[in-house]
């Protein structure tokens, strides 16, 4: 279906007596051929030139009929000038009828309708073609009201449309000066008239007209419509452009059909709340919201190809069993990479095994500014791919982006039956306000979490500190010994060092003379050896003499140095061993060695240890430093942390500002016009957000501190968080059962007397074991207070009469009703996709008819709905702009019919999928309707 800009009243230079004289499309009572073309193009291009794409030619009592047949013949080529696709014309006239002073109908045929047979009509009326203009005035009927609705719009071969004409102005049914307010009641009351010309959108009108119109509960109810009629606002042309008359452009009225025909027409006033749009721009341009274009589905097991082309408002899919409905909600499941929890892997797993290796399921996806992506999904990849564009990073976030949602009944009742799972839709709804929220609740988390840390590094450089300051007590105790020896130490170092010193003389005294032995040994080996051959070559005597006299000299220089040694080694000797003060000096210098050793033994030291000792006073020192260094440390973390309590109720502001934008956004959307409402104008849905009320997640997180369950704090573990939980709810100055805990540990004597009951001995022993337990797992504890307990969530359902149904906490409410509280939120909330298969099981008829439906037809103005549906109501009364109905051949579901309710095969295929055919629909309908006259 599309929107088409129509103007349903126009006339045309074929009636000379009305039209614009000083328009240059007039034509006088006779022209020629080339006239009337000329007339007839201006005329056609005018139309183009404002936009419009359909009129209805209603000239009074038919005349301009040459004109009319012109125009038709000529509407194609002239678009083909402007490149642009032809008009559709209704053709029809205008009728006065012979009811008070002349008011004005409009009736309307279908562009197909044989010009003839609306001739024939008007004459049918009582204005033949001979009377129709009498001394320039149009003839009026001669019949009434009720006959010409019944004349026109009831004929068997070619039904019409009336349309009450400019009924506020002048020849208007509703005008006082030409009706008496009896015919005007009986006429606008009247449920065979489907609608009426307004001069401007009926919000734009007078607060009593609005009542009329929209058949308000407070309009009078004698002149209440039981159906509100529709209005359309068109030109009334008598001139191409602007005059003191109507003229074309002038107003125009917006209509959304399928093929253009009467049938369509008359569906479109049948809904115009849906269908019928006055106002400037297209509403095409209203639709700012991401949309399914089209899905293509090819080799696949169990359907047809097929490619389904969906509209961005309400598309149904229905078929019978087997048909391959929820296969479609499935496949686009996996082109947009919206596949459920892990609770629904089945579900997913089994729509894959109905591809195969040459399966192609592509998806067009159009977002809020027009451009367009194709997603692709192939089972050799097991995940969607973009096909249309390479320059993607993460596919994810795109996919992500799509803001998509997908729902089976399965997974509707899931939420229903734990309220836990509602808190993901909440948090939906809350949208952008929340997500900011939860950003700056991580950030502050960041924060307290390396506060925390430093938190448990001061601990941990306090115990480093203690440490320090032992070993630094236990060196100063080893430094005080070693004072105590130390001047004993050095005088037997002192007396080291002399006795070093003494040694050293003797030992260089033997080294002297032991050299000096080697040496002499060394030389006399050392005297040169002359070969006795040449000793006796030349003076023989000489040689000889000389090799005794070196014998003998050598021999006087050895004892020569023996006596010089001998004396040396005497002289060193009487000044050390043979001195007399000698042993003297020994003695004393071994007294040295023993006062020392005596000094170690009263101190319990060994003398081997005093090197090590004398570093003790460099550690000492190191190990001052350092703790200085930890006493800094701590002091600059301690300062820090001092500012975890300031963070801490940053944090639990945050929560509890969570909490409120959750609540004022359900608020809005409850409060919205979306939303259903009863009595006082009240929403037939309440929902309640209990800041930090899901007992199940709080003993959820509870649970991961409990001790031993051996102990008797561990067997009372649960029954201790209970109370803990109820005495948080009831007492609003704790931000978190956390606070409230922490309160208690802080103080023991802050513990609720009720605890008295976990324990059957001492309370007061009781409540150490508490303390003492949360003290060993502080470090976990630190962290377990940054944990957010969920809001607890409660929907409750009120009858029409203001009563409450029931709600999801006291388990009040049936399966359907509790579908029927989710569907709800569902639907109200987020502009994206929203794909539900078989919304309407578990839910009452009367829920459907009466809430459900309104709500889709005002959500699907904002969003596109996709319904695999089995219900008529959803498709019919929600008026689906794409019903897509399958049927299945040879096991295989095959599109048997697509497009608006307009489409006579779709309106059959309703009937015999959803009806069980047009009999037996009759058949229902003749045994409701038989009771309830004969109680009327």
């Amino acid at each position: 279906m599309r929107w088409y800009k129509c103007d349903l009243q126009m006339q045309t230079p074929g009636d000379h007596y009305n039209w614009n004289r000083n328009c240059e499309a007039y034509l006088k009572g006779e022209y020629t051929e080339e006239e009337l073309i000329n007339s007839v193009d201006l005329y056609l291009k005018r139309c183009h030139e404002v936009g419009l794409h359909v009129i209805g030619i209603t000239n009074h009592n038919f005349i301009g009929r040459r004109y009319l047949e012109k125009l038709i013949e000529r509407n194609k080529e002239v678009a083909r000038e402007l490149q642009k696709p032809p008009l559709i014309i209704f053709p029809g006239f205008e009728i006065e009828i012979s009811q008070g002073l002349g008011v004005h109908l409009l009736c309307l045929f279908d562009p197909k309708t044989p010009l003839d047979h609306i001739d024939d009509m008007v004459t049918r009326l009582g204005i033949p073609k001979t009377e129709r203009v009498k001394n320039g005035n149009i003839t009026p009927s001669k019949e009434n009201f009720d006959e010409i609705i019944r004349l026109v719009q009831e004929d068997s071969n070619y039904p019409g449309l009336v349309i009450a004409a400019h009924p506020l102005a002048e020849s208007g049914l509703l005008n006082d000066g030409f009706l008496t307010e009896y015919f005007q009641k009986d006429m606008f009351t009247n449920p065979k008239l489907l609608a009426m010309e307004i001069p401007k959108p009926v919000e734009n009108l007078s607060n009593g007209w609005r009542k009329l119109i929209l058949a308000s509960d407070d309009c009078h109810e004698e002149w209440k419509r039981h159906r509100p009629i529709a209005t359309i606002m068109s030109s009334d042309a008598y001139s191409l452009y602007e005059c003191d008359k109507g003229y074309i452009g002038k107003r125009w009225t917006w209509i959304q059909m399928s093929n253009v025909s009467i049938e369509s027409l008359r569906q479109a006033v049948l809904d115009h709340q849906s269908r019928i749009k006055l106002q400037e721009h297209s509403p095409d341009d209203d639709i700012r919201y991401g949309k399914i274009k089209s899905l293509s589905i090819k080799n696949v097991e169990f359907l047809e190809d097929q490619e389904i082309y969906f509209s961005p408002n309400l598309n149904c899919i229905i078929g019978g069993r087997g048909a391959g409905k929820s296969s479609i909600i499935e496949y686009i499941r996996l082109c947009t990479n919206s596949q459920s929890n892990s609770v629904f892997n089945e579900q997913v797993n089994r729509i894959k095994n109905t591809l195969n290796d040459n399966s192609i399921l592509q998806l067009v996806w159009e977002d809020k500014n027009g451009l367009e992506d194709t997603f692709e999904f192939r089972l050799k990849d097991n995940e969607p791919s973009i096909i249309s564009r390479e320059d993607i990073q993460d596919k994810f976030t795109i996919f992500r982006n799509l803001d998509i949602q997908i729902y089976s009944q399965r997974e509707i009742s899931q939420m229903s039956d734990n309220t836990s799972n509602l808190l993901p839709l909440i948090n939906r709804i809350a949208g952008e306000d929340l997500i900011e929220l939860q950003n700056q609740e991580n950030e502050l988390k960041d924060k307290i979490i390396e506060l925390l840390r430093d938190s448990n590094k001061v601990n941990k450089l306090k115990i480093q500190r203690k440490e320090l300051e032992q070993e630094i007590a236990e060196l100063k105790r080893q430094w005080d010994a070693f004072t105590a020896v130390k001047e004993d130490g050095d005088k037997k170092v002192k007396a080291e060092k002399i006795k070093k010193y003494l040694k050293e003389i003797n030992d260089s005294t033997e080294a002297i003379i032991s050299e000096w032995t080697l040496r002499i040994e060394n030389l006399l080996k050392s005297t040169p050896h002359l070969e006795e051959e040449l000793s006796k070559f030349i003076y023989p005597g000489y040689f000889d003499d000389l090799k005794k006299g070196i014998i003998r000299a050598k021999y006087d220089l050895e004892q020569d140095i023996k006596l010089a040694l001998e004396k040396y080694k005497n002289s060193i000797q009487s000044l050390t061993i043979k001195h007399d003060l000698w042993n003297e000096i020994n003695f004393t210098l071994s007294k040295f060695e023993e006062n020392f050793l005596t000094s170690c033994q009263k101190q319990g030291l060994k003398p081997e240890d005093l090197e090590q000792l004398k570093e003790i006073g460099n550690k000492q020192k190191q190990k001052e430093e350092l703790l200085i260094e930890k006493e800094k440390e701590i002091l600059e973390l301690t300062e820090k942390i001092r500012q975890l309590p300031d963070y801490f109720e940053r944090l639990h502001n945050l929560w509890k500002e969570q909490t409120n934008v959750r609540k004022r956004k359900i608020d809005d959307i409850l409060n919205s016009d979306f939303i259903p409402k009863i009595k006082d104008n009240v929403p037939f849905i309440k929902v309640e957000i209990d800041y930090m009320g899901d007992e199940k997640h709080f003993l959820s997180l509870w649970n991961k501190l409990m001790p031993d369950a051996r102990t008797k704090l561990g067997k009372n573990w649960e029954e201790i968080g209970a109370l803990l939980f109820e005495q948080f709810k009831q007492n609003e100055q704790f931000s978190s059962p956390w606070e409230l805990l922490k309160y208690w540990i802080e103080d023991d004597t802050n513990m609720p007397v009720e605890i008295v009951r976990f324990y059957q001995g001492s309370v007061e022993h009781f409540k150490a074991r508490i303390v003492e337990h949360f003290k060993a797992i502080e470090e976990k504890w630190n962290f377990v207070q940054l944990e957010r307990i969920f809001d607890g969530v409660n929907i409750s359902l009120y009858r029409k009469d203001g009563s409450c149904a029931g709600s999801l906490r006291d388990n009040g409410l049936s399966e359907g009703q509790k579908n029927t509280a989710i569907l709800t939120l569902l639907l109200a909330q987020g502009q994206g996709p929203i794909i539900i298969d078989q919304p309407e099981d578990e839910l009452d008829s009367d829920f459907i008819y009466n809430e459900l439906v309104p709500l889709i037809r005002n959500v699907k103005i904002n969003r596109q709905i996709i319904l695999a549906t089995h219900n008529a109501n959803l498709p019919v009364n929600g008026d689906a702009e794409l019903v897509y109905a399958l049927q299945t051949n040879l096991g295989r579901g095959k599109v048997r019919a697509h497009g608006g309710l307009d489409n006579i095969h779709v309106r059959q295929a309703i009937l015999d999928i959803m009806e069980g055919s047009e009999e037996a629909f009759r058949r229902r309908s003749e045994k409701y309707y038989a009771p309830v006259k004969l109680l009327r």
